[in-house]
């Protein structure tokens, strides 16, 4: 798990809303994924996808990106480990800024 990420110190003011607004996501692909709500799911993995790498949140992007191809794939296996490997990856990520 990539616990750093080198984000443009541009984004540093809008960072704790970010990761405020994604642990609620987290929150709702859990509710998606008990509820079967494929559709939600997808839509959910595939915003937080494109949300976190133009952050530069690139492991967050990898993990949305792997549970959108799950979901995609019509499988549950391995869907609720990669939601609990982002909300620990967000938890303990060290965001480095660097000027862009």
């Amino acid at each position: 798990m990539r616990l750093s990420e080198m984000i443009d110190k541009d984004y540093e003011p809008l960072i704790p809303f970010f990761i405020k607004n994604q642990k609620m996501v987290f929150e709702e692909m859990e509710v998606a994924l008990i509820e079967s709500d494929i559709d939600q799911l997808k839509f959910l993995a595939h915003r937080l996808k494109g949300t976190a790498e133009n952050y530069g949140f690139k492991q967050l992007g990898q993990y949305a990106h792997d549970l959108e191809g799950l979901v995609e794939s019509n499988t549950n296996v391995g869907m609720e480990d990669l939601i609990v490997n982002m909300k620990m990856y967000l938890d303990h990520v060290e965001i480095i800024y660097i000027e862009i």
